[in-house]
């Protein structure tokens, strides 16, 4: 699930024309932001929400997950069609 999260969140950063240093930057800030959020997640879980606990295993298969996003977002999108700035270029235009 959280590796779907941070490819979701990835693909608008890929498609949005950084160039690539500033983009993995971005996929960081991503990947850590969503096991931020799985890390917060355990602590509702465990003081508001009745019968469920805190549990490591839990934190570590989110950060798995978004780590596993970030790799797949590095190299699956890495590989488009290149579009210039006009966004038009080697399309066609009638």
């Amino acid at each position: 699930m959280f590796g779907t999260l941070v490819l979701l969140f990835c693909r608008p950063f890929r498609l949005s024309g950084f160039r690539p240093g500033k983009l993995i930057r971005v996929f960081l800030l991503v990947m850590g932001a969503a096991v931020c959020y799985g890390v917060m997640m355990e602590f509702v879980q465990d003081r508001w929400i009745p019968n469920r606990s805190f549990e490591t295993g839990d934190i570590m298969a989110d950060a798995g997950g978004s780590l596993l996003g970030w790799f797949i977002s590095l190299k699956r999108w890495g590989r488009g069609k290149k579009i210039g700035p006009d966004r038009n270029r080697d399309r066609n235009q009638n």
